[in-house]
């Protein structure tokens, strides 16, 4: 039996490498395809009267945040799911909360996971709110899914962080979530 807790100082290191790997990944091709619609709507947002520019921005602001809390919430509502997948009793032995002390959502699954469905349930959010996002937004060159997708890839550094941590399990491999802390216990046959 091994424990595999989340640590904070741990993810500053990978959140920064992370995010700059996200940034190349999704801006690259996206200014290589769409390098001159990108030109072309900076100048006419700033063609605008000083009053224009400034109410843009903060609506912009207001709805980005809006988007971002409903993301958060949609997020740990994607593990939930996922994992449900993979319990006896479904949606049922899933739980969420906040912690205080890590000022984090989270979503806790009250039954054991084999690996496969541990790291379904753990990527799914960075998958459908990150990677998804940002391949449409590369696609139809809009920047607003760039910025959504890099945002929720980002945001899944600690999934990713777990995910990596757990790699060495075996088929046979339990996870166990730990109910009192952000990190889970593995139990290896």
């Amino acid at each position: 039996m091994r424990k595999i807790k989340l640590q904070i100082s741990d993810l500053k290191y990978l959140s920064f490498q992370l995010s700059i790997t996200f940034l190349l990944i999704y801006v690259t091709p996206f200014a290589f395809l769409w390098h001159s619609e990108i030109a072309h709507k900076f100048k006419s947002f700033f063609s605008g009267s000083s009053k224009e520019i400034m109410m843009s921005m903060i609506v912009v602001y207001f709805v980005s945040v809006g988007i971002f809390i409903i993301g958060i919430l949609l997020h740990e509502l994607i593990h939930g799911v996922a994992f449900s997948f993979f319990c006896k009793n479904g949606f049922k032995s899933i739980t969420f909360g906040y912690s205080k002390k890590d000022m984090v959502l989270f979503t806790h699954c009250k039954e054991p996971l084999n690996r496969i469905g541990f790291w379904i349930g753990s990527l799914s959010p960075l998958i459908l709110l990150g990677l998804i996002p940002a391949v449409v937004g590369i696609l139809l060159g809009r920047i607003d899914f760039i910025v959504f997708g890099f945002i929720f890839s980002s945001i899944s550094v600690g999934d990713i962080y777990i995910v990596i941590n757990t790699r060495w399990l075996s088929n046979r491999a339990t996870v166990i979530d730990d109910p009192d802390s952000i990190g889970i216990t593995v139990m290896d046959e």
